[in-house]
């Protein structure tokens, strides 16, 4: 018992978890304060917190950087981001899942407050996501050792792209079919996509002790991402929608203009997404597996034989990465 208390002390960066959560924390705080209106960062309630979680952020670097640099456990070490494909990847999956979230906010009220559709028609009207998403996870398993992970991500990223760009430009006296159908039939084709490619990029590029830790930043960094891109877009709509010249704020007019702001926005952010896709990932090839028995009939196996007993990813010249067992 006192073994196990002694590592729950020491083996956990207690202090590196607590400049974190705070700091996450605080921002989210602030977020959800100022979707309604960008004026509220004047307020002290606000505008506290945010100095605080601002200055909070360099601390947490230091502190994890000073422990890494002790060889003692750092809660996210600052080598994690000196791995270029691993940072592109976090890139990415925060612009994404920012977009790819607000689209999906607002897409709903657009459904509902501009073209005052009930919250069942709603309902059914993104029921396409749902089967391209279930699609897409099913060709990306099957294509992801044929076809070159850069290319999967790159030509998914340009179909959500033009998803939000659809979106963008639909009028809201056209039918659904005309452009809002294949709006929502694109939207989650780039994160399905880019959720399978990215764990397989860090199985391949980080050993087996770090791979958990990677995956769990990963997923921070797409939670963190879905909450900045839902609090920018919201302030941006919001901000058009004040600034409009009707006296209605709340007419489908006025609302209308706000929400193709963030649309846009959206459009413009994965946009950047393909460039960063194209640039970061341009020599990850494919996820390929290849075989190696592990005996022989007739001949004893050897030592370096026997230790592989797990799937041990290495990326060749050629840009390939292969899986050996």
């Amino acid at each position: 018992m006192d073994v196990t208390w002694r590592r729950l002390i020491d083996d956990i960066d207690w202090i590196g978890a607590i400049l974190a959560s705070t700091a996450l924390g605080l921002l989210s705080y602030v977020f959800a304060m100022i979707t309604s209106s960008h004026d509220r960062l004047r307020d002290p309630e606000v505008l506290a917190p945010l100095c605080v979680a601002v200055a909070l952020i360099p601390t947490f670097i230091f502190w994890v950087g000073r422990q890494e640099k002790a060889g003692r456990p750092a809660v996210i070490p600052n080598s994690l981001w000196r791995n270029r494909v691993f940072s592109y990847i976090c890139l990415m999956v925060f612009i994404n899942w920012g977009a790819f979230n607000a689209v999906t906010f607002f897409i709903t009220l657009f459904f509902q407050e501009v073209q005052r559709v009930s919250a069942l028609q709603t309902s059914l009207r993104f029921l396409p996501m749902v089967v391209s998403g279930a699609i897409t996870n099913v060709a990306t398993g099957m294509m992801v050792n044929r076809v070159s992970a850069n290319v999967l991500v790159v030509f998914s990223s340009t179909l959500t792209a033009i998803s939000a760009l659809l979106i963008a430009i639909t009028d809201p006296s056209w039918l659904y079919w005309y452009s809002a159908f294949p709006a929502v039939l694109l939207s989650p084709i780039c994160s399905d996509v880019l959720f399978t490619v990215s764990n397989l990029v860090i199985t391949s590029v980080f050993p087996s002790k770090t791979q958990a830790l990677a995956g769990s930043v990963f997923n921070v960094v797409s939670q963190i991402g879905n909450s900045v891109g839902l609090a920018l877009t919201a302030v941006l709509a919001a901000s058009v929608t004040r600034a409009s010249p009707h006296e209605d704020k709340l007419s489908a007019t006025a609302l209308l203009g706000g929400y193709r702001a963030s649309f846009w926005a959206c459009f413009g952010a994965m946009v950047t997404m393909v460039g960063v896709g194209t640039w970061g990932l341009r020599r990850i090839g494919k996820f390929q597996t290849a075989l190696t028995p592990r005996s022989v009939p007739g001949r004893k196996d050897s030592s370096a034989e026997k230790e592989t007993t797990r799937p041990q990813w290495a990326m060749e010249k050629t840009g390939t990465i292969t899986c050996t067992w």
